[in-house]
């Protein structure tokens, strides 16, 4: 692999970051949630990619994972606020396929972005917690 260079206008400066974001590990969002979250205002901000976002929260077996990640970058950046996004056809959840119709996918999404919203605050009862669900035209706020 050849080298690339490219400069970083971070370097050397401050290690503060008001913003982090819980998303999924889905490579088909990753583009939209980026160009969403800067055009909405978010220009710096921590980037946290487990499978499912707020799934990562709500299950046993990868809510240490994501509580530790989310605490490192309190401490580490001083974030102050987390943003989580759900999506539609999310392989953690089965995918659309597993749901009946939109509105059932997208009530199933909120009611787990309104546990992990609630587990944050128990641990981080000073963080702002956006949670957010995303279809394939538009990223809005669900909690």
């Amino acid at each position: 692999m050849r080298p690339v260079s490219y400069v970083n206008f971070h370097r050397g400066g401050s290690l503060r970051c008001e913003t982090l974001v819980l998303t999924c590990i889905d490579f088909r969002f990753r583009k939209q949630v980026a160009e969403l979250l800067m055009h909405a205002g978010y220009r710096d901000f921590d980037i946290l990619a487990l499978p499912g976002a707020s799934h990562a929260l709500v299950r046993n077996e990868s809510r240490d994972t994501a509580l530790n990640s989310i605490e490192l970058s309190v401490r580490l950046h001083g974030v102050k606020r987390l943003i989580i996004v759900d999506h539609e056809d999310c392989g953690t959840c089965g995918g659309s396929a597993a749901f009946h119709s939109t509105e059932e996918e997208e009530k199933f999404h909120t009611s787990s972005l309104q546990s992990a919203v609630k587990l944050v605050h128990a641990k981080f009862p000073h963080l702002e917690v956006i949670a957010t669900y995303m279809d394939w035209q538009q990223i809005r706020q669900v909690v």
